[in-house]
């Protein structure tokens, strides 16, 4: 709060107004089918990771929320003034960068969720201390902040979104195999400042990899386009972390069957199995992100660029 009290009058001051000077009318069709294709999605995905899963009716429903999100792209693609410009998704930076951080932001709204349940259920914490603890994370994205633009300039776009989704399928990874969160050494009885210091690291890339995807995402998109792109990557960021949740119950939920079948023990071992199974969300993110340019972002970093041109917007 303190914050957007802050950032608030700035904004106004310093970012441009862009808005068109004619309002289209709401699109009621694209705005209908879409919340009704994701509101079924999400729900199955819910379904299939709740406490007493009914598969029939989780298969049901989220079968019938991919037909009718394919109708809804299909309107969106036809229709005079779409809800959502999907045409935006043909300029290479945008479409990468939002396909690559959907997985992203899928992935890190996953972990906040397994962390508290963890902390409390595995470790024996109170709920107060689960939720105190997180706040190091949120720490290591703010303390990062003025990094970011001096590494995205050093090393360019690609290569920072790259090494920060391998840096994040591997926190992961070890918190699986070893049965710890975010860092080799962390159990139960771990000093509470190791555990503070990994979560600490843990927002550190987080904040890296989404304030890179944020930046790159617009990179390419004309002044024209601003406020149709800027609509349509709220959209894909609030869907990402919805989805992220649902996966995660998921994930914990298959876990619990696959727990026994790996041979692990102690109350950590289905938020291991979890933890292993969200790291190929990130890891996914990575391989989007290689599809980017070397050069990819250069007008916005600087760096130089490659001799053939950049692909246009068709």
């Amino acid at each position: 709060m303190p914050l957007g009290v802050v950032a608030l009058p700035l904004a106004l001051r310093m970012v441009p107004d862009l808005r068109d000077a004619e309002r289209p009318a709401l699109d009621w069709a694209g705005f209908t089918l879409g919340g009704a294709g994701l509101g079924a999605a999400v729900y199955g995905l819910e379904l299939f990771g709740g406490a007493s899963a009914r598969w029939g009716a989780a298969a049901a429903w989220l079968g019938a929320g991919t037909v009718v999100c394919a109708l809804t792209v299909r309107h969106l693609l036809r229709s005079g003034r779409p809800l959502l410009d999907l045409t935006i998704l043909r300029v290479p930076t945008f479409r990468v960068s939002n396909a690559s951080r959907a997985l992203f932001r899928a992935a890190i709204s996953a972990v906040p969720f397994l962390l508290p349940l963890m902390f409390q259920e595995a470790f024996g914490w109170s709920a107060v201390m689960a939720g105190l603890v997180l706040i190091a994370v949120f720490a290591g994205n703010i303390a990062v902040k003025p990094l970011t633009t001096p590494m995205l300039r050093r090393f360019g776009f690609r290569t920072v979104i790259v090494a920060n989704g391998v840096a994040t399928a591997v926190t992961f990874v070890l918190c699986a195999l070893l049965g710890v969160v975010l860092c080799a050494l962390l159990g139960p009885h771990t000093p509470l400042v190791l555990v503070v210091c990994a979560l600490f690291a843990s927002g550190v890339c987080r904040s890296v990899s989404l304030s890179a995807h944020s930046t790159i995402g617009f990179a390419d998109i004309g002044p024209d386009r601003t406020s149709g792109a800027s609509a349509l990557t709220s959209t894909v960021q609030q869907l990402a972390t919805g989805l992220g949740i649902a996966l995660a119950a998921l994930a914990l939920r298959a876990a619990q069957h696959l727990v026994p079948l790996l041979g692990l023990s102690g109350p950590a071992g289905a938020y291991q199995v979890a933890l292993m199974l969200l790291a190929l969300l990130p890891i996914a993110a990575v391989t989007e992100a290689v599809r980017l340019r070397r050069d990819s972002g250069a007008v916005v970093t600087g760096l130089p660029t490659q001799s053939r041109p950049m692909r246009a917007d068709r």
